[in-house]
């Protein structure tokens, strides 16, 4: 299981970041179960980096839990870390006025590769262009790269159902940079 883990990891990895800004890179490792997640896509432009997965037998058209994992270049973020935490919190405070976000955890000195790191879940109902539910979001910044991985479900209830295993899965993701 280590090494499919691993695997999956470094696919998400050749698909999330290789090319972002053209320069350096950081490496995302774990943050999920690659076996409850089986339909992915990745959407991509210049600087950003999308993977989306839902569970087997669901589409993404139709599902219940969605994994996304979102990868920036930190080239074209030039804030520090902390200032692109409070942004982003700013931002989905904006988007959904029912956002309340609620800090987990946050890793404030670096460890490794990885610099800083926030681990938050956040309860939103009745956001235009969010389902309702209870998102749990982890943002790592690397050297080159920021990572937020996401998990959303399509109620509460099932994201109250899945919350200690997802918050576990979110807090055991690293960065390793390298080519």
């Amino acid at each position: 299981m280590l090494l499919h883990r691993w695997a999956f990891a470094s696919l998400v990895t050749l698909a999330g970041c290789t090319s972002l800004g053209g320069g350096p890179q950081d490496n995302l490792l774990g943050g999920w179960d690659p076996s409850q997640w089986t339909d992915c896509r990745s959407l991509e432009d210049q600087d950003l980096r999308l993977f989306l997965c839902v569970p087997p037998g669901e589409t993404h058209k139709d599902w219940t839990r969605l994994l996304l994992v979102r990868t920036m270049s930190r080239a074209s973020q030039p804030l520090t870390s902390a200032e692109m935490v409070a942004a982003e919190i700013d931002q989905m405070t904006k988007d959904c006025r029912t956002f309340v976000p609620n800090v987990i955890s946050r890793q404030t000195e670096p460890q490794g590769d990885l610099e800083q790191s926030i681990l938050l879940e956040a309860e939103q109902i009745g956001c235009h262009d969010y389902t309702d539910g209870d998102p749990i979001h982890r943002i790592l910044y690397g050297r080159f790269t920021v990572f937020k991985i996401t998990y959303h479900a399509r109620t509460r209830e099932t994201a109250r159902a899945h919350r200690d295993e997802w918050i576990k899965q979110l807090s055991e993701a690293t960065i390793v940079s390298g080519p």
